[in-house]
């Protein structure tokens, strides 16, 4: 039987993974320009930013559902 602490604890850390996440969504748009004036990516590339957040936040979803079912 999991524990209380333990529950509590993979809840905070879904939550944080899942607001790391977010956080780049809102800031790329403010942040783009300067990053093309210091590294010089051209503007496709700001394309593969949100394709590789949802694949991480697929990710996550994915682990955090193996870690909820997995007894401690």
């Amino acid at each position: 039987m999991r524990s209380r602490r333990g529950g509590a604890v993979l809840v905070a850390l879904a939550v944080l993974g899942r607001a790391s996440l977010g956080l780049p969504d809102g800031a790329i748009g403010v942040a783009w320009p300067r990053i093309r004036e210091s590294f010089g990516p051209p503007l496709d590339a700001l394309e593969l930013v949100p394709t590789a957040l949802l694949a991480f936040s697929i990710a996550l979803f994915v682990v955090n559902a193996r870690l909820s079912r997995r007894e401690c």
